[in-house]
């Protein structure tokens, strides 16, 4: 995992374990563990290091069991959704 994204991963997850902060944490909101913390982060580092949306990408951030991501394309900016499927 890439430097920023660790040191992001490393903080999520402390709070995460404490549930003082993760209940005043709006990212973990929805969070309910059938997804780990450490696959979302994976996940964003597979866009942010993937040569079609590097250049493109202007932030992500987890939100509950998924990940936002911003992006621009044909100078139009694009907010894009990756969860967890729910359907069984």
């Amino acid at each position: 995992m890439k430097k920023l994204l660790q040191k992001e991963y490393e903080l999520m997850n402390e709070i995460l374990n404490n549930p003082e902060k993760k209940s005043k944490c709006m990212n973990l909101e929805g969070f309910d563990g059938r997804v780990e913390l450490k696959e979302l982060f994976q996940i964003r580092e597979m866009f942010h290091s993937n040569n079609i949306f590097k250049e493109n990408i202007g932030g992500s951030s987890i939100e509950g069991n998924g990940i936002n991501f911003e992006f621009i394309f044909n100078e139009k900016p694009f907010f894009m959704r990756i969860e967890l499927d729910d359907y069984e």
